[in-house]
């Protein structure tokens, strides 16, 4: 096997310019993300090549290999998040700032697949395309590869020998499949973590175990294997999104075709386009293009700034030039220098001294709000509505889709706790980002109402949303056929729908026999409207403050046609609109009286939904809210 390989340099320019231009705007390559699932398959190939055969040699050292790895990967990244913190000290917002120093740590330790996972859940959730780091999470997992594998290497292949790559083959199996579950049962964590991505890096360490010694002379099969590599990369490139299930089987269809393309080669047979110079070169200082790339373009849309052509342009032509320099600069003499020094003193010097820097950003950010007094102090004061998550304040009340089977708590409750529950809440996220407003007009009514609500699940009987994701329209079915016998047992004097309603207009059939079933139990119906959606909403009003004016409003949306039907059928049911509050005329805004209302694009903050429910008070009299919830007995 040849120390170098031009090939795999040509490969891994494929892989970091579908990421680029994925991030630059999905629409142009929706399945571009895959080029990190192309890297994971080069490095565990190129690592465990590099194992095998040190430890057949006699010669593998685990210190030496950490040695290696950090003088690799850390003076480029220690660089990266420096810019990053001195840049973002100037443009960042006291929040974003303040997440950022805290990644910052995360990233040089390797953990920050950890953090992003637990702070903005979803990778492509609007939240974290302002994460200044975010991309560091691939940096995570293959550091933590590096640190188990070698490990696991020495132990099993001393105690099982030849037969330690058919036992690999069979790990390799297991964690397919349990990515494949943990995908569909648990997306967000399954997409950042290692144990689900672990099959990934060792699907190009099976490669190298296996191939190491043979030859393939075949010129029809290595011509194949090339073809079809190329073809399944590029046709993950394009028909993949956002909403594929990933990772899980779907990523074997990329990673399969980047172990195609390495086995080609590995045989004497490599991708000749893969070898053109260009390609070469991006390949060469990739890891520092990988790493410059995504700062680039958070901050440029940061302002706002429409990424058309030409700015795409720019975007490609400085993250180039700026992982040149970290290459050239940085990354080449620092892992040359390395070299000269013991394993103590390069962990102390590349990892230690820098992470306690790190940590004392952080730790002053920490106690500074963020550097809050960059900025006037309504900036800081909109930010910390942004932390009053509905979803995490009525946790266990509201849950993931994953957990569907959780039966209804009675001790779930909203408005008055003073007696048993009278009316039930039902719904999606939205319901939940209600849950404040209604809290506030339950209490004000004098009555008590269950909070029962799952992500993605509107409340309509019997409804499937087949386009939903990872068998979520099945687990909504679920949860909805068990709310709906609850009903009908009598038990709520009253039943408050609310959701993010669907679009089409067949979800008006649904909704009206929704409203059959709950009127044949008994109880009143109460909707709740779904709020404008409103671009930027969780940022725009800040930065208008920070930078100068933006324009955050938004025209009125108009509501869906089958509301009228269920008018015309349903004359009594209790309509509460929150754009009442939140738009004046046909022009919604994101703040209300110096309130910021939403967490994102969408949702409300608990702060947000209390002010709507209050200024609703303003509006109404107590005697007009109680008939909004009318008891009719309770049982």
């Amino acid at each position: 096997m040849n120390t170098y390989r031009a090939d795999i340099d040509g490969l891994r320019a494929i892989a970091v310019l579908a990421v680029l231009i994925n991030h630059l705007d999905s629409t142009f390559l929706p399945g571009g993300f895959v080029g990190v699932d192309i890297f994971f398959v080069i490095s565990g190939f190129l690592i465990t090549a590099q194992i095998y055969k040190k430890i057949q040699e006699g010669k593998f050292s685990l210190s030496e290999f950490y040695q290696r790895r950090v003088n690799r990967l850390a003076p480029a990244l220690i660089a990266l998040i420096g810019g990053v913190l001195l840049l973002g000290f100037f443009l960042l917002s006291p929040l974003d700032f303040h997440r950022t120093s805290v990644s910052s740590v995360f990233s040089l330790a390797g953990l920050s697949n950890f953090y992003f996972w637990r702070e903005y859940g979803n990778y492509f959730s609007a939240g974290a395309a302002d994460a200044v780091l975010l991309h560091t999470w691939s940096l995570g997992v293959e550091e933590q590869f590096y640190f188990l594998w070698p490990l696991c290497f020495l132990v099993l292949y001393g105690l099982l020998g030849r037969y330690f790559r058919f036992f690999a083959l069979f790990v390799f199996m297991i964690l397919l499949f349990f990515s494949e579950w943990a995908s569909r049962s648990f997306p967000s964590a399954a997409y950042y973590l290692l144990p689900t991505r672990a099959f990934e890096l060792l699907l190009g360490g099976l490669l190298a175990l296996f191939v190491s010694g043979i030859r393939c002379n075949n010129s029809l099969l290595l011509w194949f294997s090339k073809c079809l590599g190329l073809l399944l990369i590029f046709y993950s490139f394009f028909y993949f999104s956002a909403s594929t299930v990933f990772p899980g089987v779907n990523a074997l269809i990329p990673c399969v075709g980047a172990a195609l393309i390495v086995f080609s080669g590995s045989m004497s047979s490599p991708v000749r386009v893969l070898m053109l110079r260009p390609l070469v070169f991006l390949g060469v200082i990739s890891y520092s293009l990988y790493l410059w790339h995504w700062p680039v373009i958070v901050f440029v849309k940061y302002f706002y700034v429409d990424v058309g052509l030409w700015v795409s342009f720019w975007i490609v032509g400085c993250s180039i030039f700026l992982g040149w320099l970290s290459w050239r600069y940085i990354e080449t003499p620092f892992r040359a220098s390395g070299n000269h020094f013991k394993g103590r003193q390069v962990f102390s010097r590349k990892v230690l001294l820098p992470l306690a820097t790190f940590v004392g950003v952080a730790f002053i950010s920490s106690a500074t709000d963020g550097f809050s007094f960059r900025f006037p102090p309504e900036v800081q004061a909109m930010e910390h509505s942004l932390s009053t998550r509905p979803n995490e304040l009525r946790a266990g009340c509201h849950v993931p889709s994953v957990l569907y089977a959780t039966p209804i708590d009675e001790n779930c409750v909203l408005g008055s706790l003073a007696h048993q529950a009278d009316g039930l809440l039902i719904g999606d996220s939205y319901a939940n980002h209600f849950s404040g407003m209604i809290d506030v007009l339950a209490k004000e009514a004098g009555v008590s109402i269950v909070d029962y609500t799952m992500d993605a699940c509107p409340p309509l009987y019997r409804y499937l949303d087949r386009a939903a994701v990872a068998g979520r329209g099945e687990q909504c079915k679920f949860r909805n056929d068990y709310i709906f016998d609850r009903i009908k047992e009598g038990r709520y004097s009253f039943v408050v729908l609310a959701a993010s309603w669907p679009s089409d207009e067949g979800a008006g059939d649904y909704l009206l026999n929704s409203l059959d079933v709950i009127s044949s139990a008994g109880a009143s119906v109460v909707v709740v409207l779904k709020n404008q959606t409103i671009k930027h909403a969780n940022t725009c009003s800040v930065r208008s403050i920070m930078y100068g004016a933006y324009e955050c409003r938004v025209s009125r949306d108009a509501r869906q046609v089958y509301w009228e039907r269920v008018r015309e059928r349903y004359p009594d049911v209790i309509f509460i609109d929150p754009n009442e509050v939140i738009c004046a005329g046909n022009y919604c805004s994101p703040v209300v009286d110096g309130v910021l209302l939403y967490r994102d694009e969408g949702h409300l903050n608990d702060e947000g939904a209390r002010k709507i429910g209050g200024l609703m008070l303003s509006h109404y009299s107590a005697e007009i809210v109680k008939t909004w919830f009318p008891i009719t007995g309770r049982q």
